[in-house]
């Protein structure tokens, strides 16, 4: 029946990609990944910038600071040797200091160019944090970091009873940019380039697309997620045909090359575990539940937009994260898929009003008389925006929400097991049927 289908992952295509990683990055993986895991000293390297004023860098979430830095030249490369100061439980994942030696320093046209960038990045936060201040004249501290939070990641600090509630009720995904912002970002550019001819048009998509990357602070979710939508672009500008578990396995495998720390990074492993989910479960999930709506004669198109796709995707995504949440926290709410159920349909509304009040923020800066539109859009975003909060802050305080589900090894070994055969059955099953999730 599928005898002509094309191959979409060949045993030759792994065993290259294999063999290519251990004979070129066999010393890099001993001196960072050995060492890091016995607690010795291992290599990284860092870029200096001109707009590090403190000296502090970050590593993973591990901050450390070079003594003065000030004495580099921007665009330096300064090679390292640090060691991971012991945490009080000894995981090392959960360590909080890390103390540096820098052993060389080297200068070329490519980290000169990184080093630049960074000053852009670093002009591009104060620029955003100017923005942000000035919308903090509009409304509440806590429901504009939530509406800023939601188009851009958690680059405003949500208030601490909101942040506590969220993560108690498990929708605290709804403030980690992700797929969802890159495919909307992309949509609104590309609404904006389709009104001029080519090539400004391409000109104006890449540029509103940087824009937000630099904005977003260069969320590694969203840098995970715009790969692979560079990916899928070009395999079908060529014609190809493109498998969505090989677009994040790719990308997953470029990001760790060239940062291995990354597999330690929580928000990474959530990233790519929900995006695994929504590819493995997404269909096998919604299929039931729109047969169940079926039965009940209550399936059309409000309730296929609006609750049984949501609810599919927060639950395909979870089957992946929760394993991780467990792993790190320990437990997990066990009826989060009810808050996702209530609040999830809210959250592509105020995405949009996020991004269109943060723009009209922007443009404000150079251009004042548009606050008077800010002023008559916050009314009604606010209005939204607060009712999300107080859901949230009421479920939160119910007592289904604290029923917590416990990590449990023969459960966690069992799922494991059966997410293994879930993906090369979908690598079987999928050349039926290509589809695409940014997660």
């Amino acid at each position: 029946m599928f005898k002509n289908r094309p191959k979409l992952i060949s045993k030759r295509y792994i065993l290259i990609i294999t063999v290519i990683l251990l004979l070129t990055q066999i010393t890099r993986i001993y001196n960072f990944w050995v060492k890091l895991v016995r607690g010795d000293e291992f290599l990284f390297s860092v870029i200096v910038s001109g707009g590090n004023e403190k000296c502090q860098f970050k590593l993973n979430n591990w901050p450390f600071s070079i003594e003065n830095c000030h004495k580099y030249q921007t665009g330096s490369e300064l090679k390292l040797i640090g060691r991971l100061s012991a945490s009080s439980d000894k995981q090392l994942f959960k360590t909080k200091k890390l103390n540096v030696k820098v052993i060389s320093v080297n200068k070329n046209p490519i980290t000169s160019v990184l080093g630049w960038i960074n000053d852009i990045a670093g002009q591009m936060r104060v620029g955003r944090d100017r923005v942000v201040v000035m919308l903090m004249g509009y409304m509440p501290n806590a429901p504009l970091a939530l509406l800023i939070d939601m188009p851009f990641g958690q680059i405003v600090d949500l208030p601490d009873p909101i942040y506590h509630d969220l993560k108690t009720i498990g929708m605290l995904h709804v403030v980690a940019a992700s797929g969802y912002n890159v495919g909307l970002v992309a949509g609104l550019a590309g609404a904006l380039a389709a009104r001029f001819r080519r090539p400004h048009s391409l000109v104006i998509w890449w540029l509103g697309m940087l824009l937000y990357l630099f904005l977003s602070d260069f969320s590694i979710s969203i840098l995970r997620a715009y790969l692979m939508f560079i990916l899928k672009k070009a395999a079908e500008s060529t014609g190809r045909i493109y498998h969505n578990f090989l677009l994040l396995t790719t990308a997953v495998f470029l990001f760790l090359l060239l940062k291995p720390w990354l597999f330690l990074n929580l928000s990474f492993q959530l990233s790519v575990g929900a995006t695994l989910g929504l590819i493995l479960f997404s269909e096998k999930i919604n299929q039931p539940l729109s047969n169940v709506f079926k039965t009940i004669n209550f399936h059309n198109q409000f309730t296929s937009s609006y609750i049984i796709e949501p609810l599919a995707t927060a639950l395909a995504a979870q089957l992946i994260t929760t394993p991780i949440l467990l792993w790190h926290f320990g437990e997990v709410t066990a009826f989060s898929f009810v808050a996702n159920l209530v609040l999830l349909w809210m959250t592509p509304f105020l995405t949009i009003g996020g991004l269109i009040l943060f723009t009209l923020g922007a443009v404000s800066l150079v251009l004042p008389f548009m606050e008077k539109f800010i002023a008559f859009f916050s009314i009604y975003i606010w209005f939204y925006a607060d009712i999300f909060i107080k859901l949230a802050v009421a479920m939160a305080q119910t007592f289904l929400f604290e029923i917590k589900i416990r990590p449990n090894i023969l459960i966690i070994t069992s799922f494991t097991m059966s997410m293994f055969f879930n993906i090369f059955s979908h690598k079987q099953n999928h050349a039926q049927k290509a589809l695409f999730s940014l997660g």
